[in-house]
């Protein structure tokens, strides 16, 4: 039994937030759960890409982290990346398989409607330059979205 600290979060949860690869590279050695949920549903992905720990998302994709999970807020690690600007962490993911125009958040939201909301014009910018449809669909409404 892996012990839990507050909030939920295992070892590796805070291994990954930190950006302790070794430390992460151990506990999935020995086990760690790479899809553990804390108390607000993230995983230990959701927090390395919301921290922009590049280099431990490359070890929690390598290792076969999950890229599709939610959170409580609605969003996978991509969107928690987007959400805060990570371009280098959101590539990442989504070379590590994320998609992303099949993500639809809570409410309609999707990746672009995320972006655009939290200022993030780089992460705009990639989503549209990745393929993503600039004319986003909220709650049944066409909405444009202009870069």
């Amino acid at each position: 039994m892996w012990p839990i600290y507050p909030g939920g979060r295992t070892p590796l949860h805070i291994a990954s937030l930190r950006g302790h690869v070794d430390a992460m590279n151990m506990l999935i050695s020995s086990g760690a759960w790479l899809d553990a949920f804390d108390g607000r549903d993230d995983t230990p992905l959701h927090l390395a890409a919301r921290a922009n720990k590049d280099d431990a998302v490359a070890a929690l994709l390598s290792a076969g982290a999950r890229v599709n999970s939610i959170n409580h807020r609605g969003l996978s690690a991509l969107g928690e990346a987007v959400l805060a600007g990570n371009v280098q962490v959101a590539q990442r993911l989504k070379k590590g398989g994320a998609p992303l125009w099949e993500m639809r958040l809570g409410g309609g939201f999707t990746l672009l409607h995320v972006a655009a909301g939290a200022g993030e014009g780089r992460a705009v910018q990639w989503l549209c330059d990745a393929g993503c449809e600039p004319n986003g669909v909220l709650f049944g409404v066409v909405v444009g979205i202009y870069v």
